[in-house]
């Protein structure tokens, strides 16, 4: 079973997915619960191809295939894999061809290209798990944070949730909109200056599904009406070079002062890594939650890594929403 966007998530999977993530939290806390994990896919083998670096996905999903057993074969170092097939011309479906005839029973994949999930998951024999395709998306970042806002309200219905920052490049903002689709009374505010506005095929889905959405470009206006403040950074190796970042940087940053405005029971939250728009002064304060983000992101990639294999009886198959 692929994983290769967030719309193919309907709301019951998405649910099935982060109980069972919070089963895997629980388990881990034990011997006897670590040992029944290790004998889950224990004769199971995990391939991670990333082109581009992340060492953050990189870890997790390494880790979640050793906590569940797996063999994980190091293909690369420090978060990414070498770019040899590339370099000498071969294709991304040559490349997958190669790598399936090596035997692995799952492959996560990250790739520069927009799409690229897409194209090897149709020469792939074996599931493809979508790591971030450019400006694409990230599936698996947007069921992490989706889980972690359940986690700290036990629901997602009728919340009021901004998302900020870079919405033109950032692919983590596109797929966590798409996911907050599945839920009832969400009303999402997007912040961002004008020339990195979230893009219309996220808006018209939104649109589409009957979710209530805003646009500002000041994120003090708005700040105190929400729950959740998603942010993320400027994208500057994906940009065209037209934007001026050294400008937005400074304006669209979040620091101890912005964090007064806040709610006392709201979360800040962010996929990492961070530049300048979140201050380190901002980490002692408890409604930062960009850190257990991190911590969240192994449990739900097993949770994940499990339902591409097929292993989950509880979870539903993935049906195309969009």
């Amino acid at each position: 079973m692929h994983i290769l966007k967030s719309q193919q998530f309907s709301r019951p999977l998405l649910e099935a997915v982060v109980r069972r993530a919070n089963e895997f939290e629980v388990l881990w806390r034990s011997s006897s619960g670590r040992y029944r994990m290790r004998q889950l896919f224990s004769e199971k083998m995990l391939f991670n191809s990333f082109e581009t670096e992340s060492v953050r996905t990189h870890a997790s999903f390494c880790v979640a295939g050793l906590r569940l057993g797996m063999d994980v074969p190091p293909l690369q170092g420090g978060g990414r894999i070498s770019s040899e097939y590339r370099n000498r011309g071969e294709s991304l479906e040559d490349h997958i061809k190669v790598l399936n005839t090596m035997g692995p029973d799952v492959i996560v994949l990250r790739r520069p290209e927009e799409g690229a999930a897409e194209r090897a998951a149709t020469v792939s024999r074996v599931p493809i798990i979508n790591a971030g395709d450019g400006k694409g998306q990230h599936p698996t970042q947007a069921v992490l944070d989706v889980g972690t806002i359940h986690q700290k309200f036990g629901a997602i219905d009728g919340l009021s949730i901004i998302i900020g920052g870079d919405l033109a490049n950032g692919r983590t903002a596109r797929s966590l909109a798409y996911l907050l689709a599945k839920f009832k009374d969400v009303k999402i505010m997007f912040v961002s200056p004008p020339e990195l506005r979230m893009k219309s095929d996220v808006l018209e889905y939104l649109d589409k599904y009957h979710v209530t959405f805003t646009e500002h470009e000041v994120l003090e206006e708005v700040i105190a009406e929400s729950k959740v403040i998603y942010w993320t950074r400027s994208q500057h190796e994906k940009a065209d070079g037209r934007v001026v970042y050294e400008d937005i940087e400074r304006r669209y940053c979040i620091d101890a002062k912005m964090m007064e405005r806040m709610q006392p029971d709201a979360i800040l939250m962010h996929p990492l890594p961070r530049n300048e728009e979140i201050h380190h002064e901002v980490d002692s304060d408890p409604r930062a939650h960009y850190f257990r983000q991190t911590e969240y992101s192994v449990p739900i990639r097993m949770a994940l890594l499990e339902l591409a294999l097929g292993g989950n009886s509880h979870a539903e198959s993935l049906a195309e929403a969009a």
